[in-house]
């Protein structure tokens, strides 16, 4: 019996701390990767139209602003924007009221409110671009199979 307990409170406390992980460390773990990543092209210069080359450079400069920077900025943007809305949305709400008190209660409730939603914000975008890329594996796939040259095939037709 005293087995069972053990294993109860191990997994309760192992899955506690799996959730509480995820639910506030991993927004900030997406965030610091999104700016590393953002610094490292800023660093190696990735993000110019005269590096895309192949068949298509156009269509791969696009892909390579909207995958490669444009979901890691949306990620380290997410912040500022969340903290610059939380703030506005604050005055809005206490100018907007008619008395200072209720006011003051609403536009930190909203405030907060914009926080939190900043800080998953992450986690919602980074799925985002997950799906989508997902979702163009089978126009990949149909890139890769028409630009492959045609096959021949030799047979020997043998008459009895």
């Amino acid at each position: 019996m005293d087995k069972l307990k053990q294993i109860i409170l191990d997994a309760l406390v192992y899955s506690t701390l799996a959730v509480l992980k995820f639910i506030f460390l991993l927004p900030l773990n997406l965030w610091l990767k999104a700016a590393s990543k953002l610094a490292e092209q800023r660093k190696n210069n990735n993000l110019e139209y005269q590096e895309a080359d192949g068949m298509w450079p156009f269509l791969t400069y696009i892909k390579q602003f909207a995958f490669g920077f444009g979901f890691d900025a949306a990620i380290f943007l997410s912040y500022f924007i969340g903290i610059i809305m939380a703030i506005i949305f604050w005055f809005i709400s206490m100018l907007s009221a008619e008395h200072l008190f209720p006011g003051l209660i609403d536009g930190f409730q909203t405030a907060i409110t914009i926080i939190i939603y900043a800080y998953l914000a992450p986690i919602y975008i980074s799925l985002l671009r997950d799906i989508i890329q997902i979702l163009l594996i089978p126009f990949r796939k149909f890139l890769s199979w028409g630009s492959k040259p045609a096959q021949q095939m030799e047979l020997e037709i043998k008459n009895k």
